[in-house]
């Protein structure tokens, strides 16, 4: 769904239904919540992409792409330390 939205330009849209899928689909949680962060990622909100990067990691600590993408948030952001942390 992530490429279709973001061909689409209509990353609100994928925003909202992944949101109607985390009410209502709990056993994909994890795969929601990096969809999310990757749609935040792409909107440059990155505060919410990090967190629903760090909620991503809490559910599955072995999600690399997560780890992945919140290591590239905080070097965008320079906090060196967690992107160091993040990519370890």
């Amino acid at each position: 769904m992530r490429i279709i939205t973001l061909k689409m330009g209509e990353l609100d849209k994928g925003i909202y239904h992944y949101n109607y899928l985390k009410n209502n689909r709990p056993d994909l949680e994890e795969d929601i919540s990096l969809k999310l962060g990757l749609i935040y990622y792409d909107k440059k909100e990155f505060n919410k992409a990090i967190n629903h990067f760090e909620n991503t990691i809490q559910i599955n600590s072995k999600n690399y792409y997560a780890h992945y993408y919140l290591a590239l948030l905080n070097e965008t952001l320079e906090n060196y330390t967690k992107a160091i942390h993040s990519f370890q």
